[in-house]
């Protein structure tokens, strides 16, 4: 049986790769979406040390900056950075949000 699934929105060079990689495969853009997820669902797991905890009010301004939700819960949403971040990117992103040293290490250890 197949399940019709909402749209979603990507990140630039996610929709950029995935654009490259139907032509190279010559498959439609739902073919390879059907295929990745069909493949790696069962293996989903933490990217270790890539999540942290925000505020739920931070969840839309940081989702807009390219992070992804992995979670949500009472203690706020769990994001990790749709493409591969330094630590120093990382740590600018959080003090760019108003975040203080607390705060990050709060996030982090979450």
């Amino acid at each position: 049986m197949l399940f019709q699934i909402d749209d979603f929105d990507l990140p630039a060079w996610a929709h950029d790769e995935l654009q490259a990689q139907c032509a190279e495969r010559s498959v439609a853009v739902n073919e390879l979406v059907k295929y990745l997820v069909c493949a790696h669902i069962k293996s989903l797991s933490s990217r270790a040390g890539t999540e942290f905890t925000v505020p739920h009010e931070m969840e839309a301004r940081m989702v807009s900056e390219g992070f992804m939700v992995v979670r949500r819960s009472a203690d706020g949403v769990v994001l990790t950075p749709s493409e591969p971040m330094s630590f120093e990117d990382a740590l600018a992103e959080f003090q760019s949000n108003g975040l203080t040293e607390d705060d990050i290490v709060r996030a982090v250890n979450g």
